[in-house]
């Protein structure tokens, strides 16, 4: 918020102010019925996206989508944006990972599905739940792991009705977070909205095969 201070200073004309936009939060209101989202946070969002936006003498994006939906949705001048795209270390893949799930209190047979952010709705998590609860008797050895921080009890109550195999970790640091990408059978990215998700990138880099949600391109 201490960002908001600047609106009552000009431009200065000795330096350029410089803003990476790794989420445009006007561009998924758009969306709002489609995707189920229920506005938590949108107004303060729109504002913020909205002062920053107008302030900037270039904008960042970390993809062609996200620089598309800034031109197309908020009608910024395309000679105002700039794509870099995010980059991640990369990190071999450990001998024998496969073998470790024992360490973290899962059997060698337990197949796991790994959904890996904040529990957020854009997440698409309640969708990843309800489909894990279509599939657990055609795949009785898998297991849905989600790894991660948020408000759990909007979710509980759904994996309730398999709670056995539906595991929340809460937030797991790095080498714990790669040790489940190695292990685990596919990574599930049901997100409503993304531009370049860290952590598809991670779970490509772990060789973990990815079931992607089909969001919609502006």
């Amino acid at each position: 918020m201490s960002a908001l201070v600047r609106t009552e200073c000009p431009k200065s004309q000795e330096y350029a102010l410089v803003f990476t936009c790794h989420f445009s939060m006007g561009f998924y209101s758009c969306y709002d019925t489609i995707s189920g989202y229920n506005g938590e946070n949108k107004v303060h969002g729109n504002v913020l996206e909205e002062f920053m936006i107008g302030l900037a003498d270039q904008i960042i994006c970390v993809t062609e989508f996200g620089r598309r939906a800034l031109v197309n949705v908020h009608k910024v001048d395309p000679a105002k944006t700039r794509v870099i795209f995010n980059g991640k270390s990369f990190s071999a893949l450990a001998e024998g990972s496969k073998m470790i799930k024992s360490k973290y209190g899962f059997s060698a047979d337990d197949r796991l599905i790994l959904f890996a952010g904040q529990l957020d709705p854009m997440k698409g998590i309640y969708k990843l739940i309800e489909a894990f609860l279509l599939i657990k008797d055609t795949f009785p050895t898998a297991k849905l792991v989600v790894a991660g921080q948020g408000e759990y009890s909007k979710y509980l109550s759904l994996a309730r009705q398999c709670i056995g195999r539906v595991c929340f970790t809460g937030h797991l640091d790095k080498e714990t977070l790669n040790d489940f990408y190695r292990f685990s059978e596919v990574g599930v990215i049901p997100s409503q909205y993304e531009q370049c998700s860290y952590v598809a990138i991670e779970m490509m880099q772990n060789k973990l095969p990815l079931i992607i949600s089909n969001i919609t391109i502006p």
